[in-house]
C-alpha cells in the first residue's frame, strides 16, 4: 500500500505542474502501440495481465512526465522547471580542460580500416587532460591488433573461446589507468572533437544529483537501412530520450520501470573508474543494461544524453535479427519475472503461420522491387498490411519465393518439415489460433516500420524498394524469433523426454551459437 500511495503522490505532484498532457500522452502512446502490435484482443489480453502491475507502469509514465515535459509556470512552482537543452559541447564555444584521465575501452574482433580511424578520432579529443584507449582484441585475422597499436591504441590479447562481453569490458577496464572509463564498441564514431568532453562534463556537473554514468544516444551512419532507422528512432523514443537528455532512478522494480530508467549503452558509457570496479560487468549478454539496472537499484542516478551524440548503426542480414529476437526475449524473461510472455498453445500452428507469412513475404519482396520510379510505397504497403489480417491460413506448399537471405528461408523450411504433423487434418481451434497470432506478430512489425518511414519519402527509387523489401524481411525474422522464444520458454517446464522440449532445446542452441 506505501509503494501506491507513493505512486499517487508521485502522479499528483506532476499534475500540480501542470503535466497532465504527458501523462496522459504516455498512456495513450502505450495503449495504441499495444494495439497496432497485438490486435484488440492481444490488448485487452495484456491489460488483464497487468491489472496488478499499474503502479510501476504509472510510476514510470509519471517519472517521464516530470523528465521530459516543461513545467507551466505558476509562480512558486516555476523554480521546478528544467533547464534548457544543452547544447552539444562543439556549439558551446572553447572548453576548459577537465583535470581527468580518461581510458575508452574497446572490445574488438576485426574491426577494419574503420577502427584505426575511431583510435585517432580518440586520441585527437580535447578538453580533457588525457585519454588513453585500451583495445581488448578477441583472435582479430584482419590486421587489427598491428593497426590497433599503430595508431596508438594499448591492446590485450584474449582467445577467442574467453571471449564474452563482459569479460572482456572487465579485463580492459583491469588494464586502464585512466580516472574515467569509457566503453565504446569497434564500429561508433565521435561528433567532434570534444565529445568526450562533452560526456565528462555531464557526468561532473551532475554530480551532486547523484548521477554516476552516462550514455548517449546514437545518430546513425549515412548507409543505415531504415529498418535500423525506426528502431533506433523507438528505441529512444521508449527510453524518453530521443530529442533531450533523461535521468534515471529507481522508481519501481517492475520490468517496464527498470528497463525505461536503468539502460545504460555500451554503445557510449562514461562512469568512474572507482565505481565501475565496484559493480563489474556481468553476464553473456545485455551486459549494459543489467549494469544500469543495479546501479540505480543501489540508489544511484544514471543519464541518457541527447545533446551528446556517437555515429553508430549497422547494416545485417535478416538471419542476424531472427536470433537476436529469440535472444531477446530469453534474456528478458530470465531477468524480469514480471515480463510478459504470450503462450504458444500449438507449434504446429505456429509453424504455420510462419509459412503462411513466409509465402506472402516472398511474393511482396518481389513485387516492392518491380514498383515503378515515383510509387507510393509506404501507401502500397500500407494496403498488402490491411490485407493481411484476412489471409487465409492455410500455406500453398511447393518452394518459397526467396526471403533474401537464404538462413533465414532454410531455417523455415526446416521447421516446416519438423513440426508435428497436423497437415490433411482438420486444424483445431488452438492451432488456428497460434497460426493467427504469428500473422498478427508479423502484421504489428512491419506496421510500425511503414509508420515511421512512409511519411519520410516521396516515391520509390531503387534504394527505397530494396530498403522497404529488407525491412519486410527483418520484420518476419524478428517475429519468427520472438515466437520461438515463447514457445522455448513454455517447454522449459515440461518432462525432460517430452519430444517438443528436446526439439525447442536445439532450436535453442542453434539460435544462441555466437550471439
Amino acid at each position: 500500500m506505501a509503494s501506491g500511495a507513493g505512486t499517487l503522490r508521485s502522479i499528483a505532484a506532476g499534475l500540480r505542474l501542470g503535466r497532465w498532457r504527458a501523462l496522459v500522452h504516455g498512456a495513450w502512446q502505450l495503449l495504441v502501440t499495444t494495439k497496432r502490435r497485438h490486435g484488440w484482443r492481444g490488448l485487452f489480453a495484456r491489460l488483464r495481465r497487468h491489472a496488478f502491475r499499474w503502479p510501476g507502469i504509472l510510476r514510470a509514465l509519471a517519472h517521464t512526465a516530470r523528465a521530459d515535459a516543461p513545467a507551466i509556470d505558476r509562480g512558486a512552482d516555476a523554480r521546478h522547471a528544467l533547464p534548457p537543452p544543452r547544447l552539444h559541447p562543439e556549439l558551446g564555444g572553447p572548453a576548459e580542460i577537465i583535470d581527468a584521465a580518461v581510458s575508452v575501452v574497446i572490445p574488438v574482433l576485426n574491426g577494419g580500416i574503420e577502427l584505426e580511424l575511431l583510435i585517432r578520432r580518440l586520441l585527437d579529443q580535447r578538453g580533457v587532460r588525457s585519454i588513453e584507449v585500451v583495445v581488448v582484441d578477441s583472435g582479430s585475422t584482419d590486421g587489427s591488433v598491428q593497426r590497433a597499436r599503430e595508431a596508438g591504441a594499448r591492446v590485450i590479447e584474449l582467445a577467442p573461446q574467453d571471449f564474452s562481453h563482459s569479460h572482456a569490458r572487465n579485463l580492459g577496464a583491469d588494464h586502464a589507468g585512466g580516472d574515467h572509463l569509457l566503453f565504446m564498441v569497434q564500429d561508433a564514431y565521435p561528433i567532434g572533437e570534444l565529445w568526450v568532453h562533452g560526456l565528462l562534463r555531464y557526468l561532473l556537473d551532475h554530480r551532486e544529483q547523484g548521477v554516476v554514468a552516462a550514455s548517449c544516444a546514437e545518430y546513425c551512419r549515412s548507409d543505415s537501412d531504415a529498418m535500423y532507422d525506426c528502431m533506433i528512432d523507438t528505441h529512444y523514443r521508449y527510453l524518453g530520450c530521443r530529442d533531450r537528455d533523461r535521468v534515471g532512478a529507481h522508481v519501481g522494480d517492475d520490468h517496464t520501470s527498470l528497463r525505461t530508467m536503468g539502460q545504460l549503452s555500451d554503445v557510449a558509457c562514461i562512469l568512474p573508474r572507482e565505481l565501475f570496479q565496484r559493480f563489474r560487468y556481468r553476464g553473456k549478454y545485455a551486459e549494459d543494461m543489467d549494469l544500469g539496472i543495479r546501479l540505480i537499484q543501489a540508489g544511484h542516478r544514471i543519464a541518457m544524453l541527447a545533446s551528446v551524440k556517437v555515429i553508430h548503426s549497422h547494416r545485417r542480414p535478416a538471419w542476424y535479427f531472427l536470433k537476436r529476437a529469440f535472444v531477446d526475449v530469453v534474456f528478458l524473461v530470465d531477468l524480469f519475472d514480471d515480463f510478459d510472455v504470450p503462450p504458444c498453445t500449438s507449434i504446429d500452428g505456429l509453424v504455420t503461420g510462419m509459412r503462411v507469412v513466409a509465402e506472402h513475404a516472398g511474393r511482396w519482396c518481389a513485387d516492392l522491387a518491380a514498383l515503378p520510379d515515383g510509387a507510393a510505397i509506404g501507401e502500397v504497403l500500407g494496403g498488402w498490411i490491411a490485407a493481411a489480417h484476412r489471409w487465409a491460413l492455410v500455406p500453398a506448399g511447393g518452394e518459397l519465393a526467396s526471403l533474401g537471405d537464404p538462413r533465414v528461408q532454410d531455417f523455415v523450411e526446416q521447421l516446416w518439415r519438423a513440426a508435428p504433423p497436423m497437415r490433411g487434418a482438420a486444424p483445431s481451434a488452438q492451432h488456428t489460433a497460434q497460426a493467427r497470432r504469428f500473422v498478427e506478430e508479423f502484421i504489428g512489425r512491419i506496421d510500425h516500420f511503414n509508420r515511421f518511414a512512409s511519411p519520410l519519402y516521396d516515391g520509390a527509387d531503387h534504394r527505397l524498394r530494396a530498403e522497404f523489401a529488407a525491412a519486410v524481411r527483418i520484420a518476419f525474422a524478428s517475429a519468427v524469433g520472438a515466437t520461438l522464444a515463447h514457445w522455448h520458454l513454455e517447454r522449459r517446464a515440461a518432462a525432460t523426454d517430452d519430444p517438443e522440449r528436446r526439439w525447442s532445446q536445439q532450436v535453442f542452441d542453434q539460435l544462441t551459437a555466437g550471439v
